[in-house]
């Protein structure tokens, strides 16, 4: 162990994954509050808000953020944070505009006509978490990993305060939401108040021409990322737009709370663990032009790590569910479900980074078209059939399943190539 803590690769999945977890330790134990106090159909309709949100904070930098971590000088690290706020802040006012003059519309067509009044905050919740995700991958670049994992406190930490005392208050819907909004808002801050002194330099130094091309050197981030992610942003949402689509606000409610609980483990660890890998093999590409032996060693390690608990969450979380809240017994089910993919993600997502390392921005966009045409077909399966949430839930795990593999084959492959 002495040995381990010695090395500065565990030591910053150590440092990354304690900050995490206290940080969703925190929501972990605000969820088991907040389905006491919150129906299903409440936090349903702030996880299709969520989604929402999280679909258009992708879009919003340009993917040009991903590329912060890859040039050897800072200068040109802190000429991509910039474009990346920029391009989020023109796509912010874009969105925020119609929504405020037309609340009611875009309510009625989102099927959101509840909190119409409140469109408005989805593009200003995503200006803040795109801006997060910006300043994320420059501290990345940077190795500041105790400030990425306090970030999480932050976040975590005021959305559960707020979300349990306005629910107290029984302030409904809208207290949820404010509780994401202030999160996302108090977490994007607090890294504004890190970097401020990393980015203290003369205007001139950025004149237009010279960001310009730095943009141009990365145009195949959004050219290829854009879209591939957007789309992967879009699958990982489609199962609670589908569902709230389809069914109804209550199995959002059961479906996005199983979600968050089988994400646990790989937000404490798995993906601690592929923050440090992306800076560790970005390293090793440049110096050595592989970073297969890295790729091994994290399998590895995600394997003997993620068996136990994930073992657990399948036999005991409906139980579980059945005894704390009966209303949430569904949610405990879905829960047993869910987690048989996400063991395969919780050991294979880590390495994912390899083609962005070696810069397969082609490969990434396939991999997720497949995956977002995949998630299209079995939920018009599910329509045709006529089929029950739980047998969609079960397509849709054997569709993730099938891709996390794909991933593994083809990001080992990358990781073993030799840099011209």
């Amino acid at each position: 162990m002495q040995s381990l803590r010695n090395r500065p690769f565990f030591k910053n999945v150590l440092t990354l994954s304690f900050g995490t977890g206290l940080a969703h330790g925190i929501s972990f134990f605000a969820q088991f509050a907040l389905i006491k106090i919150f129906t299903p159909d409440e936090i349903g309709i702030v996880a299709r808000f969520v989604a929402i949100v999280s679909i258009l904070s992708i879009f919003f930098t340009g993917r040009y953020e991903q590329a912060i971590v890859l040039p050897k000088e800072n200068d040109k690290g802190v000429k991509l944070v910039f474009i990346s706020l920029f391009i989020t802040t023109i796509s912010s006012i874009v969105i925020v505009l119609p929504l405020l003059m037309f609340p009611n519309f875009f309510g009625n067509i989102l099927k959101l006509s509840t909190i119409s009044d409140w469109m408005w905050l989805i593009p200003v919740t995503a200006w803040f978490m795109a801006g997060y995700n910006v300043l994320f991958y420059w501290l990345n670049r940077t190795s500041k990993y105790k400030i990425m994992a306090a970030s999480k406190l932050a976040e975590n930490g005021s959305r559960a305060v707020v979300q349990i005392g306005t629910g107290v208050l029984s302030a409904g819907v809208f207290g949820l939401i404010a509780g994401r909004v202030i999160g996302h808002a108090l977490a994007f801050l607090y890294f504004i108040n890190k970097c401020k002194a990393d980015f203290q330099l003369k205007l001139s130094a950025f004149a237009w021409n010279n960001l310009k091309e730095v943009a141009k050197e990365y145009i195949h981030f959004p050219k290829h990322l854009l879209f591939s992610q957007g789309i992967s942003s879009i699958y990982a949402q489609f199962p609670v737009l589908f569902l709230g689509w389809y069914f109804s606000d209550n199995i959002v409610g059961f479906f996005s709370t199983a979600n968050m609980f089988v994400g646990i483990p790989g937000i404490l660890v798995a993906r601690a663990v592929g923050d440090v890998f992306r800076q560790r093999a970005a390293e090793l590409y440049n110096e050595k032009g592989k970073f297969d032996s890295l790729v091994k060693q994290t399998l590895k390690n995600t394997l003997l790590i993620g068996i136990l608990p994930f073992a657990i969450i399948i036999i005991f979380s409906p139980t579980i569910f059945a005894w704390y809240q009966p209303e949430w017994e569904t949610a405990g089910v879905y829960i047993a479900i869910l987690a048989v993919s996400g063991f395969f993600s919780f050991v294979i997502t880590p390495i994912d980074k390899a083609s962005l390392v070696v810069e397969n921005t082609k490969y990434i966009f396939y991999w997720h078209l497949s995956r977002f045409l995949f998630n299209v077909l079995i939920c018009v399966l599910t329509i045709w059939l006529t089929l029950k949430p739980t047998q969609y839930l079960w397509m849709l795990v054997g569709v993730n399943i099938l891709h996390y593999f794909i991933e593994l084959a083809y990001n080992y492959k990358f990781s073993k190539g030799i840099k011209q």
